[in-house]
């Protein structure tokens, strides 16, 4: 599946177990996203890469608020770029599929580029 339009790009591989969109937000602010299938037990991966990010506590808030646990977070500065990394599943064995994690992502970090 590809959507583009807003500055953004979407692409699901069913294969490969992986989600990702880059482009995020205007040219001076781009991050990429790759939320990733890791098991059969309903973890997941994901991971952003951001210029001038700094939105950790509000991007893991977001995936709370989507109903995952998340079981690892780590941040760390690459270069000038930003890594973020989750391991996270779904509470009470809810099932997620990527595309539900992917999506509200790129909208709080349009938002947050363009504000």
């Amino acid at each position: 599946m590809h959507h583009k339009g807003a500055g953004s790009l979407v692409s699901s591989n069913y294969d490969q177990g992986s989600s990702w969109a880059v482009e995020v937000g205007s040219h001076l602010k781009v991050c990429s996203i790759v939320v990733e299938n890791i098991n059969k037990n309903g973890q997941m991966l994901v991971e952003l890469l951001c210029e001038e990010c700094n939105h950790f506590l509000e991007i893991a808030e977001a995936i709370r608020s989507l109903g995952l646990t998340i079981l690892k977070g780590v941040t760390e500065a690459r270069g000038e770029k930003t890594w973020i990394c989750f391991v996270v599943e779904g509470q009470n064995n809810r099932v997620m599929h990527r595309m539900d994690i992917l999506w509200p992502l790129v909208q709080i970090l349009q938002c947050k580029a363009t504000s």
